[in-house]
């Protein structure tokens, strides 16, 4: 797992043209400013913006808006992801990828192997 600087993380997204605006450093600045930290993980070529907000007793959840970043070798990401938030105390990891609704029906059991699907969202489906 590579914890990256907002500069680091700005430069791997540069090279990911195909990354969302709500994965860029400058959206954790902005997020920064109502309660949410943003953290930057790289994990080979794929890597996510998580941003993660505190809870009472020193928990907190976790969420990454429209991403991660990159289509390759999310099982890595995943396990650095895992570790991250056990670090960070998150009682729960959301996770709202871009891709087009309606999802394809393996597309969660195959990227997102132990995530539920729901039909709530933060960010509108498109």
């Amino acid at each position: 797992m590579e914890l990256l600087s907002s500069q680091e993380w700005e430069n791997f997204i540069i090279k990911n043209p195909q990354a969302h605006i709500l994965q860029t450093s400058s959206w954790g600045a902005l997020k920064s400013g109502f309660g949410w930290s943003p953290r930057f993980i790289r994990q080979g070529d794929t890597g996510a913006m998580v941003l993660f907000r505190r809870l009472p007793l020193g928990l907190s959840v976790a969420y990454i808006p429209r991403g991660p970043v990159g289509r390759e070798n999310w099982d890595e990401l995943w396990l650095a992801l895992d570790e991250l938030c056990r670090q960070e105390k998150a009682v729960f990891l959301r996770v709202e990828p871009d891709i087009w609704e309606p999802v394809e029906n393996n597309f969660i059991d195959q990227q997102l192997p132990g995530f539920i699907q729901t039909d709530q969202t933060i960010q509108p489906p498109r």
